[in-house]
């Protein structure tokens, strides 16, 4: 215990000291504490490598999101055209095999229409028309309406 004196200093409480001697103990606990560090950057490491390839693969998806939906498009305007240059042959085939056009055209190249007196048949070396050669009567004219009016209604 350090006594009490008036003087400002009392150098008396240095003079014979014993001088310590410092004894350095290995830490057990340092060896735990290196270890944990070790672990925890580690972990660091592994947190980072895990977000990466997780940022790597949604912009990986995404691009091939976007590339699918080009895709899509692409081929949905490509279906839309075949459609329309469906829609425009069909049209064009059907007005190319009009009716009137068969007749027409029948007309040009010399075919007539078979009336209802005539026969058509066919032979081995050639086909023919006969006509009945005779005089119409008044009754063959009403027959012939007769029958024009029947393919008409009940075709």
């Amino acid at each position: 215990m350090v006594k009490q004196t008036g003087e400002a200093y009392d150098l008396r409480l240095f003079e014979n000291r014993e001088e310590r001697k410092l004894q350095v103990v290995e830490n057990q606990n340092r060896k735990k504490l290196a270890r944990r560090k070790n672990f925890h950057g580690m972990k660091i490491i592994f947190v980072t490598a895990l977000l990466l390839g997780l940022i790597a693969s949604v912009l990986t998806t995404n691009n091939v999101v976007t590339q699918l939906a080009a895709d899509i498009y692409e081929a949905q305007t490509q279906l839309d055209e075949a459609r329309a240059q469906g829609d425009y042959l069909s049209d064009q085939l059907s007005s190319a095999h009009d009716l009137t056009q068969v007749e027409a055209y029948a007309e040009q190249i010399g075919l007539v229409k078979m009336h209802g007196n005539e026969v058509y048949y066919t032979l081995e070396t050639e086909n023919e028309i006969e006509v009945q050669n005779g005089t119409k009567n008044m009754l063959d004219d009403i027959s012939a309406g007769f029958m024009n009016l029947m393919e008409y209604l009940l075709p």
